[in-house]
């Protein structure tokens, strides 16, 4: 349900009553459909079952509170209707059978992604592989109601030639203030596994409090083992939200401050954070920011190259417009081969001529739309030379392409701010000191630039606050009107290049406090040392942990999971958003 305001929202509650809200889907619960009143309880609760196929023709039954095993044929055919035991009424996880993509899907220290290797029915599965420690695997994300009885049923078959493994569903609540017991955790089922036939795995299950997300995983004994998830369901009532009265845009975040607190969104469905769709991602964002910037769908190669037509772009500028919300264009040039059109990929003759079209054209069509544009992003080297070597960098010869395009982007658009970004620019190092010769340079040359964008993807111990005001410092210093605007920020809680690595395998009390006091610091950093004249804004880069870039990544050699952003996977407000908002506030 595409740009659903909360009037729509509340109408839509009204109509229905009780509403499974899922990845901005809303379905209507059938009204004849009760939860199993003999599970529920006030305490987290499960009762599992395993049954073994490799048809899902074949059907099994299986009781909530005893457990079974069966083996079927091995012959194979596929449906995406239910086969397991559990009651028909509406199934929560509307993606769980891969079909449609992984969107409420996310490895947990290993690596999740939609196959067509294998697959229990339909055309694809989730593979979890990479995994090196038991807790490692998969989970899938969504909203339940504390106290109701949900029914959780997946398909596990192990990678080819694994050995007899045990798969467990385990159901995690949001992490409590006790870092030194594991309550938030219950097992709903679990079984041994083949990897010459799938096998189910279902459980009932009760949350006791807030949930944050199903986890699929192993025990110790077999912590290497990778598999393969098919057709969860998960069936049971989820009570709507109180809608509440409309919310007053800047009631959180953007209220605290006099410049733009902004957040990056997705407008696709990779990672359920699609603001077009996502009724809860837009509440937080009406609620707590004052500025967006596309994630991904404002680059280059996201523009049709004859009309410059972008319309998720067009979609979130439209909504933001209408919720009296700025946006910052994200971004003009950037160089990936991945996110760049075919001519620049490919570049030949008439390469200066389509990029000059691109800049002016894309520059033209939101003309008046934006409050600001990153222009180039990303143009300086990681080591070595100050330059980056990219495809603009040696058609052009040098930073030609970066002097041009600021002058073509303020040709076509008078009053919009324009921006230079980069990353590890706050380290106040080699990179820092390209950067201040970059800004020189084009400062020199009567290059119309506004501002510096520091993006601020910052560890918990690195750069340190000093380093990171010196690298302000340093532009600040290069002329009265420049001004700082940190772009896409955010707060990992692992280091995977200290000595020994920092990694964590959860983020609990103590780690979320370090987490909010690194938050904190940065914003009062912020606070005291750029003028008020010269705050560009700050930008988060995401609103929920599970949304994030670093939500699962590989650095240095490591596979890590992380929670570096504001809002949990369950749209709860963490420790870090307290920091953020108390350093905003303390410096009014």
């Amino acid at each position: 349900m595409s740009l659903l305001n909360y009037r729509a929202l509340a109408a839509a509650v009204s109509r229905y009553g009780c509403l499974a809200v899922l990845a901005g889907t809303l379905a209507a619960c059938e009204s004849t459909i009760d939860p199993d009143p003999s599970s529920s309880s006030s305490s987290s609760s499960s009762s599992s079952s395993s049954t073994s196929s490799s048809s899902s023709s074949s059907s099994s039954s299986s009781s909530s509170s005893s457990s079974s095993t069966s083996s079927t044929s091995s012959s194979s055919s596929s449906s995406s209707s239910s086969s397991s035991g559990v009651p028909q009424g509406d199934n929560l996880a509307v993606n769980g059978d891969a079909e449609s993509g992984i969107a409420n899907w996310a490895g947990r220290g290993a690596v999740a992604q939609r196959t067509e290797d294998e697959k229990y029915a339909g055309t694809a599965s989730v593979a979890v592989t990479g995994r090196t420690a038991s807790w490692q695997g998969a989970t899938y994300s969504l909203r339940l109601t504390p106290g109701n009885s949900y029914d959780v049923s997946v398909w596990v078959k192990l990678a080819e030639d694994a050995p007899t493994a045990t798969v467990k569903i385990t159901g995690k609540l949001v992490d409590d203030a006790d870092d030194t017991t594991y309550n938030e955790y219950t097992e709903i089922a679990s079984g041994t596994v083949t990897s010459s036939e799938w096998t189910q795995l279902s459980g009932t299950y009760v949350p006791a409090g807030q949930f944050e997300a199903f986890i699929f995983e192993t025990p110790d004994e077999f912590e290497t083992v990778s598999f393969y998830l098919d057709n969860l369901e998960i069936y049971g009532e989820v009570e709507p939200v109180e809608p509440g009265p409309d919310p007053e845009l800047g009631d959180g975040l953007a209220k605290a401050a006099e410049f733009p607190i902004g957040v990056a969104v997705a407008l696709d469905n990779s990672r359920n954070a699609n603001l077009l769709t996502n009724t809860d991602v837009q509440a937080i964002v009406l609620n707590n920011f004052s500025q967006l910037s596309a994630e991904n769908n404002m680059k280059m190669s996201y523009y049709n190259e004859t009309t410059f037509a972008n319309v998720e772009a067009e979609q979130m500028i439209s909504w933001a417009s209408q919720n009296n919300i700025g946006v910052h264009g994200h971004a003009l040039v950037w160089h990936p081969d991945y996110q760049l059109p075919s001519w620049a990929r490919t570049p030949d003759e008439n390469f200066r001529e389509r990029f000059e079209a691109h800049v002016r054209g894309v520059a033209r069509k939101h003309r008046g739309q934006l409050e600001s544009w990153d222009v180039v992003n990303e143009a300086l080297s990681d080591g070595g030379e100050p330059y980056r070597n990219s495809v603009f960098y040696s058609q052009y010869e040098g930073i030609d392409y970066i002097i041009n395009a600021f002058r073509w982007a303020r040709e076509e658009d008078p009053e919009v701010d324009l921006y230079y970004n980069d990353y590890n620019t706050e380290a106040n190092g080699p990179k820092t000191e390209a950067l201040v010769t970059l800004i020189t340079e084009l400062l020199n040359n009567d290059v119309p630039i506004n501002g510096v964008g520091f993006q601020m993807h910052v560890l918990p111990d690195w750069p340190s606050l000093a380093d990171i005001r010196a690298s302000w410092a340093a532009i600040l210093e290069l002329d009265p009107n420049l001004k700082i605007k940190i772009t896409e920020l955010d707060v990992r809680t692992n280091n995977a290049y200290s000595d020994p690595p920092l990694v964590n395998e959860s983020c609990e009390s103590s780690c979320l406090e370090q987490q909010k006091q690194r938050y904190k610091s940065i914003i009062a950093a912020y606070l005291e040392d750029v003028p008020p004249a010269r705050r560009g804004g700050i930008t988060v880069w995401g609103v929920a942990d599970n949304h994030s870039w670093y939500s699962n990544y590989e650095e240095n050699g490591l596979q890590l999971v992380d929670w570096p952003l504001l809002w949990n996977s369950s749209l709860q407000t963490k420790p870090a958003y307290d920091g953020f908002l108390e350093a905003l506030q303390e410096g009014l």
